[in-house]
């Protein structure tokens, strides 16, 4: 923009030591050059806003100027600098009014570049400076002289300054890289844009060299210097920011069609050169100088191999024989991303900008892709290749992807352009040769193709190193896969309450579908839909985007209704094909739950996934195929973790975030082999238990009484509602014991481990009784014989003969070998285990009773539930502890009395036996 009034710009001299020593005309001339009468003219003006280049004048609040850089010019001079980093002084003409100035009757070397810089009147302060690229002896026009250009000139200096002569830096490429929000943000760091503009140089000539043997590098850079000299001429004439931004864009454009002509280059290889310059550019800024600067480093580098990117995509359109109606779509997605990069405010509003381009090309994260780029391109090119033999082409270069992102991000963190560019020339080679090995005689479909998943993935993911930016490389033809099994589970439970029970679902099976449940009404939107690939169950699901969160593959019968389902814990990453776990009717049972979860209005970050696992077992499934009945499940579930929660002084979100990790190894281990199933769920024991100790820091004595909280909430909210039957009831019993049996030996172990007179027998022991406990209650076919096996295992735990050599139970054994408690306090000991005994019976009395008094037509008030099961749990523990205290009335020591105190309130608050 023209200014031809006084106001404005950034002091960016004052102080700067490389200034006052290059530029002050009476000291360091170093020798004036004789203007004689030469034909020559250099004309330009002073600029009244932050620079003739806006890439982002949104970024931390827009680019300001301050005056003092134009106030007070007066003359301007033109001149060379030696490889001494002297200016040479050529010609010199007073400013007119209207900050125009001519300095005319020069002669111009040819193959310079040239430096502008603005004086005071007595010529010995330089306000303001800008360059000319390499001159050819005729008429130049200096782009407008700004804050942006000094800056410009500053680095051009410190290049100088660095052994760098003046005649092989590339100027017109270092102009285009620093915009006038870069100059502002970087105040003054010549040195450090210095640095990152000779990496950005060493990563492009070294992609372009990489990718073209017959690429040469000073053609480029006269070829650069002669389409800058026509842009600054356009720049001078511009009198609005429209105007001025149009230029650039043209320029950019042309630069493409220039050097591609001049350098024995082609576009593609020109869009790959400026992707890793922009990654190489942006990354050392940010290092170097500031967050705000690198912002603005990005910005400039998105609009620069956007535009190289638009050049080569154009070329691939034309050569595929295209309608021009491509050629249109695709400079209208481009104008799209060139105005979003201009208005976002930060990198996330880029990075955002970086995915909308990638879904206007792809059609990524639109279904079947219509309307894309990609689409009208197979459609118009007449091409054999269809989208899903593109799709797989693009698929097979993950791993190439991958790699160069690794490689990538090595080349940054060492500043090393040269790595970078190499690690980019790998990924295009072998890109091209996966995505050309799958789409045969269709050249210019694989060139735009591959020149797509190259932009995309390469720039984007390592420039602005967002996660969640959705790249066509990684996320195109991503296929799941799986099996439907005819079983009930993976996981025991009370297994022989439900014998008989059908399992066979895998004969009506007809469709298979990626969805994602919704998180107000826990229904399933379709996301992906697949195929049954034979009568064994296998499936999969083709064209899945990437995905997190509430997600689960379904499998429909030829109704549409769901006969089979099973969470996708990990999400899919998209960047390769992936096998999920076996679909049962235990993790249909347990897909349902968490849908009626959030239906029932928690958040999928608030429900413990992995606990939902751990308390769906085959026998709860079997018994739970109704929807009523899911739904009472569910409601225990809930309360539950909400009683854990509270127990331990957590809240919901804190356990899903410490468990899901569990879920996500049991899936990955039941995927691997469902042989291993029953050593894959002890493990999810064991890990959610580590997890939640992480987390919380809890004891295993405290985590344990909190789990025998929650499995008293989980039985008695299921036994509240009105239609739960009762095979639900003893199935989910059972599951609760099973689930305390656990807890209750985790934090017996940790008690023994930690007690230096307990034989490690004992452990043996304590393991052999707990696994005898849950192997007979999965036996067990009737509450009976549930009850039963909870009784065998309260006799096994106990027992007081500490007299004679023999023992009736591990306790008496315990305390009359290793504890030495004298026979005369067994009968203290064993009326104590009677009084806490009679407080459990009480306590799940006291629980049952506040459930049902929550209750109201199967629905659970949760909050008047947990209040009521927090009472009974605190006068439970309160009367056993008391009944407990046997410290003062035995010869126990203190470890064999804290050791008898936790085994009794375990075995009381576990309600092995009825």
């Amino acid at each position: 923009m023209t200014i031809r009034s006084p106001h404005w710009l950034l002091a960016l001299i004052a102080g700067v030591g490389l200034l006052t020593t290059a530029c002050d005309s009476s000291s360091d001339n170093g020798g004036t050059t004789d203007p004689g009468d030469g034909p020559a003219v250099v004309t330009g003006h002073l600029d009244s806003d932050a620079g003739n280049q806006s890439v982002t004048p949104n970024l931390n609040g827009g680019a300001n100027g301050d005056a003092s850089l134009q106030s007070g010019v007066q003359v301007v001079q033109v001149g060379t600098v030696d490889d001494s980093g002297q200016f040479q002084l050529i010609g010199s003409a007073s400013v007119e009014a209207d900050g125009s100035f001519s300095i005319d009757k020069i002669t111009l070397p040819d193959g310079e570049p040239l430096l502008v810089r603005g004086m005071t009147a007595s010529s010995t302060n330089v306000k303001v400076m800008g360059l000319i690229a390499a001159a050819d002896g005729d008429n130049r026009v200096v782009a407008p002289l700004s804050q942006e250009t000094t800056v410009e000139a500053q680095t051009f200096l410190a290049l100088v300054a660095d052994g760098h002569s003046a005649s092989s830096i590339d100027t017109a490429s270092l102009m285009t890289w620093i915009s006038a929000e870069l100059a502002a943000a970087a105040n003054s760091d010549a040195d450090a844009l210095a640095d990152a503009f000779v990496q950005a140089q060493a990563a492009w000539t070294t992609t372009a060299s990489g990718l073209s043997t017959s690429f040469d590098a000073q053609a480029a850079m006269e070829a650069r210097a002669e389409a800058y000299n026509d842009l600054a001429v356009q720049l001078d004439a511009a009198t609005s920011a429209a105007a001025e931004a149009t230029a650039w864009s043209d320029y950019m454009m042309d630069i493409a069609a220039t050097i591609e002509t001049s350098a024995n280059v082609s576009a593609s290889v020109l869009a790959d050169a400026d992707a890793a310059a922009a990654m190489t550019f942006a990354s050392e800024v940010g290092a170097n100088v500031n967050a705000s600067a690198e912002g603005a480093a990005q910005g400039v580098g998105a609009m620069i191999s956007g535009h190289s990117a638009l050049a080569a995509q154009l070329d691939s359109a034309a050569e595929s024989d295209a309608s021009t109606a491509v050629s249109a779509q695709l400079t209208t997605a481009y104008q799209a991303f060139f105005s979003g990069i201009r208005s976002a405010a930060d990198a996330s509003a880029m990075a955002d900008v970086v995915a909308d381009l990638g879904v206007a090309l792809s059609g990524h994260g639109v279904d079947q892709r219509d309307g894309s780029v990609l689409d009208a391109l197979l459609t118009a090119s007449g091409s054999a290749a269809t989208s899903t033999q593109v799709e797989a082409a693009i698929s097979a270069t993950a791993t190439a992807s991958a790699t160069f992102e690794t490689a990538a991000n090595a080349a940054l963190a060492a500043h090393d352009g040269a790595a970078l560019a190499n690690a980019m020339v790998a990924f295009r080679n072998a890109t091209q040769t996966a995505i050309s090995s799958s789409i045969t005689g269709a050249a210019a479909l694989q060139g735009f193709v591959t020149d797509i998943a190259v932009q995309l993935n390469g720039q984007a993911n390592v420039q602005f190193g967002l996660d969640d930016i959705l790249t066509v490389v990684t996320e195109l033809g991503i296929t799941l896969n799986g099996q439907l099994l005819d079983v009930l589970g993976l996981q025991s439970g009370a297994d022989g309450l439900v014998s008989g029970v059908d399992g066979a679902i895998v004969a009506d099976a007809a469709t298979a579908v990626l969805v994602r449940l919704d998180g107000t009404t826990g229904e399933m939107v379709t996301l992906a839909t697949g195929v049954m690939t034979d009568a064994m169950g296998h499936f999969s699901i083709s064209d899945v985007d990437r995905e997190d969160g509430a997600l689960a593959v379904a499998i429909l019968d030829g109704s549409g209704e769901v006969v089979g389902s099973t969470l996708v814990t990990g999400g899919v990453d998209g960047e390769s094909d992936l096998t999920i776990a076996p679909i049962t009717l235990e993790s249909t049972v347990e897909t349902m739950v968490v849908a009626e979860l959030m239906a029932e209005g928690m958040s999928y970050d608030e429900i413990d996934i992995a606990d939902v696992m751990a308390s769906v077992d085959a026998a709860v499934a079997a018994s739970a195929t109704a929807e009523d009945q899911v739904g009472a499940v569910a409601a225990g579930i809930m309360v539950a973790q909400e009683a854990r929660a509270e127990a331990l002084r957590t809240n919901l979100e804190a356990m899903h975030d410490a468990t899901l990790q569990a879920a996500i190894d049991l899936q990955a281990a039941l995927t691997a082999s469902t042989s291993m199933a029953a050593e894959a769920h002890t493990a999810l024991e064991a890990d959610i238990e580590a997890a939640i100790a992480a987390t919380t820091s809890a004891s295993a004595s405290e985590m344990a009484r909190a789990e025998a909280r929650a499995q008293l909430a989980f039985r008695a909210t299921v036994e509240a509602i009105a239609d739960a039957s009762s095979t639900v009831s003893a199935t989910v019993d059972a599951r609760a014991r099973i689930e305390n049996a656990m807890a209750f030996e985790t934090s017996l172990e940790a008690m023994l481990s930690g007690m230096s007179d307990v034989s490690a027998d004992r452990m043996t022991e304590l393991q052999a009784a707990v696994d005898a406990f849950i192997g007979a209650t999965v036996r067990a076919s009737s509450q009976a014989e549930l009850d039963a096996a909870g009784m065998t295992f309260e006799d096994a735990m106990l027992g007081f003969a500490t007299t004679g050599g023999s023992a009736d139970g591990f306790l008496g054994e315990l305390l009359g070998t290793d504890l030495g408690l004298n026979a005369a306090f067994q009968a203290t000991v064993q009326a104590a285990f009677d009084v806490a005994f009679q407080a459990a019976a009480t306590w799940q009395t006291a629980v049952q009773a506040g459930v049902d008094g929550a209750t109201t037509d199967g629905q659970v008030d949760t909050s008047v539930a947990l209040t009521a099961i927090a009472t009974a749990s605190s006068t439970f523990e309160t009367a056993v502890e008391a009944a407990l205290a046997l410290e003062s009335a035995t010869e126990l020591s203190t470890d064999g009395h804290h050791f008898v105190l936790e085994l009794g309130f375990e075995l009381a608050a576990g309600l092995y036996a009825e």
